[in-house]
């Protein structure tokens, strides 16, 4: 399933196909209206939520948003500059929070389970996804490195059930954050994530 998005600052139109085969079949389309009056935050910040309504409706697996052309007026070039990056945004935090409840959701099962090492790929395979989200190359050795010379302590503070249960609520709340587009309280938790592990790394 494919959404398709003409970005707008007033209209921003969509429309959902489905591929079967060799053949493209209309699922859905629409228009997301934004009005001219407040300031131009509160109009992106409405677009966002417009595109985001969408997406969660239809579930998308791919996006394609259409390209920017320069026009005559500068001023008017930045503003569906900055409209399209909102609707790239939308589709792309919402198919980073469809991985990320993918891996919480495996969390949860091996901890129900207590099965440690998979409870331990799986918290890997969420962290991993939020650091390839980032699209910081030096982020991601570093991220490798830290985790390979943890490697042994991770696992041992995981297998306590009060470990692992404390590790499941705090990447639960980092995925509710993610999913209500509060950036501050997604950035909050995940710092006192690393620290609450470390806290515990250092108890292990």
């Amino acid at each position: 399933r494919l959404i398709g998005l003409d970005p707008g600052l007033r209209f921003t139109g969509w429309g959902v196909i489905e591929v079967e085969g060799n053949r493209l079949r209309h699922v859905a389309h629409g228009v997301i209206k934004v009005t001219t009056e407040g300031s131009l935050s509160d109009r992106l910040r409405d677009l966002f939520e417009g595109v985001a309504a969408v997406v969660e409706a239809q579930r998308p697996l791919e996006a394609a948003v259409e390209e920017t052309f320069v026009n005559v007026n500068p001023g008017s070039t930045l503003k569906l500059g900055q409209a399209r990056g909102v609707v790239l945004l939308a589709p792309a935090r919402a198919g980073l929070c469809a991985v990320l409840e993918e891996h919480t959701a495996a969390m949860r099962e091996a901890a129900a389970r207590h099965r440690v090492q998979d409870y331990y790929a799986a918290n890997l395979a969420f962290h991993w996804a939020l650091v390839e989200a980032a699209g910081n190359q030096a982020l991601a050795a570093h991220y490798r490195a830290v985790v390979q010379q943890l490697h042994l302590s991770r696992l041992r503070n995981l297998s306590s059930p009060a470990g692992m249960q404390a590790s499941m609520a705090e990447h639960a709340q980092i995925v509710d954050a993610l999913a209500a587009a509060d950036a501050a309280r997604c950035a909050q938790l995940m710092a006192e994530h690393v620290t609450a592990s470390h806290r515990r790394l250092a108890g292990a």
